[in-house]
């Protein structure tokens, strides 16, 4: 950028120059004087020429740098949105475990309470197998003591059968005899 000095030079400067345009140009003098101030003008010309390429320059550095610093913005600013998006779908992520882990929760309670239930029926089934099985075991001590009589029975029947087929062997045995008595009483008579 120019220098307010600089610049009030080359105001002053042009201003000279034109205001002295004006006189007439009648002596070597004044074509010196004039000559001087035209050469002091094309040195304050250039020394403005030199510092307007310095501003473009640095226009133009500033400019690059503005357009790095934008780029550079740009830049962070898709990071954001990238660390957003993530930071997005980390939240959905959790939300869902939460969700999910309620839900397991829940099921989890359920099943226990399906398993107390369950067990309570399994508990009744037992004791009422328990029970079946007490009762088989009494019957079949029942049978058995009632297998136990009726062998009794049967073996007191046997031995009656014996002692009657015994009876019945000498009853008959008697009666043969007796028979065999009287026939021969009869003959004989």
């Amino acid at each position: 950028m120019v220098e307010p000095s600089e610049r009030q030079r080359l105001e002053h400067g042009v201003a000279m120059l034109v205001g002295d345009m004006d006189h007439s140009l009648s002596t070597d003098a004044d074509r010196k004087v004039l000559l001087e101030r035209k050469q002091l003008l094309s040195s304050q010309m250039e020394e403005l020429r030199a510092t307007m390429r310095q501003v473009q320059e640095d226009s133009e550095r500033s400019s690059d740098e503005a357009r790095q610093c934008e780029a550079e913005a740009a830049l962070e600013l898709s990071k954001v949105a990238a660390l957003r998006d993530k930071v997005q779908t980390l939240l959905q992520q959790i939300q869902r475990s939460q969700q999910q882990a309620l839900e397991h929760r829940r099921a989890e309670r359920d099943l226990r309470v399906e398993m107390e239930r369950a067990k309570g029926t399994f508990q009744e089934v037992i004791s009422v197998e328990m029970d079946v099985q007490m009762a088989i075991r009494n019957e079949i001590g029942q049978l058995q003591q009632v297998v136990q009589d009726l062998a009794n029975r049967i073996e007191t029947k046997m031995s009656e059968i014996d002692r009657l087929e015994q009876a019945n062997s000498w009853a008959r045995a008697e009666v043969s005899g007796s028979v065999t008595r009287w026939r021969q009483r009869c003959l004989w008579r």
